[in-house]
């Protein structure tokens, strides 16, 4: 009993929590005024909440209610760190795992993952020839989802190259996460890639679940809510125009360029 005991104490204190957090929520929303250092400084589960909330209210709310802006850069912070599985520190410096006495082992090590790490940018580089090929074509949502897959690879052979487990990035889509996760602080870099993920998102309406609103979905399928009714304005090939398949390109192309110059960079350290 002793353990229930604990377990149950521990649950009631976390719905006091809750219930706090929850007043602080709505009173930021009557006022409109947000604290951003608040939860970038707090537990994770606080700002899972504040984005399911914020969901939640966006959701339900009468069309011509104004509850919440939903572009406010506040309710765009939540929506995007609420889904990191780990968030980063970048207090701490990003010690590549070869920055010590070079041994055979760590050669042969090293060359392997070189080679992974190149034949996945070359991947990349030709996910985006197909993209240019289908955007002169006038196909312009199989351009952009040809745009998505040449970034997300790039981006993965960054971290193949800096051999960061392949466990917290092989099932990941989204190229935020995946740019965040390469540890590359670059502010040029990451504003390449959040603009490349929601390319077209304010015309899905369904965000309760980030991952099934990533570029990568929203450039193949249409939007539906929970009885399988599919929004015909949220299809790809309506989405996603003339204009936002050139944008899609050349947004892929930059990052393509940074991967590119952040490779080069591995390697010739390692040299």
């Amino acid at each position: 009993m002793e353990r229930m005991d604990l377990l149950n104490s521990i649950f009631e204190s976390f719905i006091e929590e809750m219930k706090l957090e929850k007043d602080h929520l709505i009173t930021s929303i009557q006022k409109n005024e947000y604290d951003m250092k608040r939860y970038k400084n707090c537990s994770r589960i606080k700002t899972i909440v504040a984005h399911l909330f914020f969901m939640a209210i966006l959701k339900n709310s009468p069309l011509n209610s104004n509850f919440i802006d939903e572009k406010h850069p506040f309710v765009d912070y939540i929506r995007w760190n609420s889904v990191f599985v780990k968030p980063i520190n970048k207090n701490l410096p990003f010690t590549h795992i070869f920055k010590r006495e070079k041994s055979p082992h760590d050669l042969l090590k090293f060359h392997s993952l070189k080679k992974q790490a190149k034949k996945l940018f070359l991947n990349s580089l030709q996910n985006l020839d197909a993209a240019k090929c289908l955007l002169l074509n006038e196909c312009f949502f199989q351009s952009v989802h040809y745009s998505q897959l040449a970034a997300e690879l790039g981006i993965k052979s960054i971290l193949k190259a800096k051999n960061i487990s392949h466990a917290l990035w092989k099932c990941e889509h989204s190229i935020v996460h995946l740019g965040n996760g390469t540890r590359c602080f670059d502010n040029k870099f990451i504003s390449l890639c959040n603009s490349l993920e929601i390319l077209g998102i304010e015309q899905w309406k369904n965000v309760d679940y980030e991952k099934s609103s990533t570029l990568s979905i929203r450039s193949r399928y249409c939007d539906y809510d929970d009885d399988a009714y599919f929004f015909l304005d949220t299809f790809p090939n309506i989405v996603f125009d003339s204009k936002l398949a050139k944008e899609a390109y050349a947004l892929s192309k930059e990052i393509l360029c940074f991967c590119e110059n952040v490779l080069s960079s591995i390697f010739k350290n390692y040299n």
